[in-house]
């Protein structure tokens, strides 16, 4: 017996990759700077993406993929106050117009965690003036380039990366304080909704952001503790920014990871609670990426009938796992895919899934040790690309459109 789950006519398929992970370290990013002052790992290269971009385009191309994500890197563009290099403005528009020359569409995220290194000596996103700097910034690259974009993200997860640099201390700046954690957050979300008029009046192209939902729910459904902790916890992390910028988006962009199963401990310090992508997890499930999340598809379905109260499009931004060995990723996709087709069915409007990501790349703490790519990367033989066998899965789901399941 087959099922098959059919997907929506123009849906999109497509991976996702950012600036610093892939093209490789700018001198003028403040995370290059302040890795190499920390003596931690920095970007390098890369996988080289900044020379190679049309040969990583061809092969997304090549394996049916009809929209492609990435990030411009704000540090090559304005490297010093008020100074835009227009070498690399020019680069950006050659990757967009390669995208538009395979007949894809583009997701351009305009902030994905670095900042030019000007702007982080000056005290970063906590600078009251940090707001207009970007502002200006996007004025410039969508003045220049909006007509080659398809999709725009403001700011790649606002909370995750407020979460980071000043409560897990492995983003710059690196400040453990919840005061300023919060001060930034609401800060990022002011300067979304100011970009996004401002881009409004300029581009008739769906303008939103991209935000990390993790499902988080109790341990305990009968424990009324766990479950109290579990909704506290949820709203922080996901229900401020959702509710905040739900009338100034034209869309959802969902990063789903991972479960988050909350155990309240009366009198304890809850911060344990929190791990490098959001809170502990505990009694795992049998399949455990290379990060040590429990893999856990039907979280994407619950996520994205929470979202649907919000009454917008959702186009899922990022899902993936770190699996170097490729022993998971095919199980990975074809579970969460039917787990998004289920919501599709329930009224949900998912509109586009990219896995995260199209290429192994720098993933910030953890190097280049953590292989998320369906396409491999050869970093000790000239970054060869080799497409990995889940990608070609993936490549037929794209295809097709739809996927097929065989009961015994």
């Amino acid at each position: 017996m087959t099922d098959t789950f059919k997907f929506p006519k123009n849906f999109l398929w497509g991976g996702a990759i950012s600036a610093y992970q892939a093209e490789g370290g700018n001198i003028n990013s403040d995370y290059e700077v302040w890795g190499n002052k920390k003596g931690i790992e920095v970007a390098g290269k890369a996988c080289d993406h900044y020379n190679r971009f049309r040969e990583d385009i061809g092969i997304a191309k090549s394996l049916n993929h009809n929209i492609f994500r990435f990030s411009i890197e704000w540090a090559r563009i304005e490297p010093e106050e008020g100074k835009f290099d227009r070498h690399e403005l020019d680069h950006y528009k050659q990757v967009l117009q390669e995208i538009k020359k395979r007949g894809m569409k583009s997701v351009v995220t305009l902030y994905h965690f670095t900042l030019p290194n000007w702007v982080a000596e000056i005290g970063g996103w906590e600078n009251p003036e940090a707001g207009s700097y970007f502002e200006r910034y996007v004025n410039y690259i969508v003045d220049n380039l909006g007509d080659l974009m398809d999709y725009i993200i403001t700011i790649n997860e606002p909370f995750v990366y407020c979460l980071h640099a000043y409560l897990l201390d492995d983003l710059s700046p690196a400040k453990k304080n919840l005061t300023k954690l919060f001060k930034v957050l609401y800060t990022l979300i002011r300067v979304h909704k100011e970009v996004y008029i401002q881009i409004k009046d300029k581009v008739k192209i769906p303008i939103g952001y991209s935000k990390n939902v993790p499902y988080i729910t109790a341990l305990d459904k009968r424990n009324v503790f766990d479950k109290l902790m579990a909704k506290f916890l949820n709203y922080i992390f996901n229900g401020i920014t959702l509710q905040k910028l739900s009338k100034s988006t034209d869309f959802i962009g969902l990063q789903y990871y991972n479960i988050a199963r909350i155990k309240f401990k009366p009198g304890g310090d809850h911060l344990h609670l929190f791990n490098e992508w959001g809170l502990e997890e505990v009694e795992r499930g049998k399949g455990v990426t290379d990060m040590g999340w429990e893999i856990y598809p039907k979280g994407i379905y619950y996520v994205l009938k929470r979202l649907k109260k919000y009454d917008l499009p959702i186009l899922v931004t990022e899902n993936g796992l770190a699996d170097k060995s490729d022993k998971y990723r095919k199980d990975f996709i074809k579970n969460h895919l039917i787990n998004v087709h289920r919501a599709i069915s329930e009224g949900v409007n998912v509109i586009g899934y990219l896995h995260w990501s199209l290429l192994d790349n720098f993933e910030w703490k953890e190097g280049k040790s953590k292989r998320f790519g369906l396409i491999e990367i050869d970093y000790k033989n000239r970054f060869k690309r080799k497409v990995r066998s889940s990608s070609k899965y993936y490549s037929k789901i794209a295809e097709c459109g739809f996927l097929e399941v065989y009961n015994s």
